[in-house]
């Protein structure tokens, strides 16, 4: 039978006041774990004696050392690191406010200079006369002067042209 591993403080900790099941079948196979809860049960019985021998005025003394050992805890601050991370944190929500704050608003869209009536008419005629998207016209026109035979000029050209 193969043994697991030795027991644990938590597990050697219970054996001492009342060994469950498993921890009793393993000190019964473990020499090592038996030793060790003999020790701990000796040291435990050498403690309690000693503790009855010691007179009252120890025990009062020892209570008044005790209070006084957590007057003083009380009195310093649990956890001064808190009191830097709460500034740390207070400072970085202020510096967040200030950057949202002092950005400069993006531009407002300027409005479009209105053109013509009659140049409006024209271009919404092309377009609606055109049956090739406003986005391919440029290569549309340019595949019309290839199939002509004519040399190929660029678009704003050509636009030109058609204007006149």
């Amino acid at each position: 039978m193969e043994m697991k591993a030795h027991l644990t403080d938590i597990e050697m900790a219970e054996a001492l006041v009342e060994p469950g099941r498993g921890a009793q079948l393993h000190l019964d196979d473990c020499e090592s774990c038996r030793t060790e809860l003999g020790r701990l049960q000796l040291a435990i019985r050498q403690a309690a004696r000693e503790a009855g021998d010691r007179s009252d005025d120890f025990w009062v003394q020892q209570r008044r050392n005790i209070r006084v050992r957590l007057a003083n805890e009380e009195a310093v601050p649990a956890h001064p690191r808190a009191r830097w991370a709460l500034a740390f944190g207070v400072c970085m929500l202020a510096f967040a406010i200030f950057l949202l704050y002092s950005a400069p608003a993006p531009p407002l869209p300027q409005p479009q200079t209105a053109s013509s009536d009659h140049e409006l008419l024209l271009e919404v005629e092309s377009m609606v006369g055109s049956d090739v998207p406003q986005s391919l016209e440029p290569a549309s026109l340019l595949a019309t002067e290839i199939s002509r035979g004519l040399p190929a000029s660029s678009p704003k050209d050509s636009k030109k042209g058609e204007q006149e």
